[in-house]
């Protein structure tokens, strides 16, 4: 049968209603074909927040071009969110001020090219803005 922790009526395998936290543990979403689930949208720059936590790559079936993101939907004032690239095949690259997304300093875009390259985020108002970066080149 269906597990629900916090509904009655749990509408698959397990559903939860509400925040899911974990202590010392991590955590992988895959789809029905084994597949990790991304949030990325290559064509449209954007994803959309779901969890503190989203790997980041190229949309499948596109095999040439390098994600370029410009925008976070989503999003309560205090929330923390890490982007983490998921992979070395592609290039995730973090665009400054161009969408919603404000990276520190002068540096500029934030290019993403190892899977364990890391930049978090705390949201306010309607903006993204950087508190950290991990560049593991």
């Amino acid at each position: 049968g269906d597990v629900g922790i916090g509904t009655s009526s749990p509408a698959s395998k397990l559903e939860v209603e509400g925040v899911i936290s974990s202590s010392g543990a991590n955590l992988t979403m895959k789809d029905n074909s084994g597949n990790n689930i991304t949030s990325a949208s290559q064509s449209e720059g954007k994803i959309t927040v779901t969890h503190n936590y989203h790997q980041v790559t190229h949309n499948a079936g596109d095999d040439t071009n390098d994600v370029r993101l410009h925008t976070i939907d989503g999003g309560v004032d205090g929330a923390i969110l890490v982007l983490k690239q998921q992979s070395n095949d592609k290039f995730v690259k973090i665009m400054d001020g161009t969408g919603n997304l404000r990276l520190a300093g002068s540096s500029g875009d934030f290019q993403m090219t190892t899977g364990n390259d890391t930049i978090t985020f705390i949201y306010s108002g309607s903006l993204w803005f950087e508190i950290s970066r991990s560049d593991n080149a």
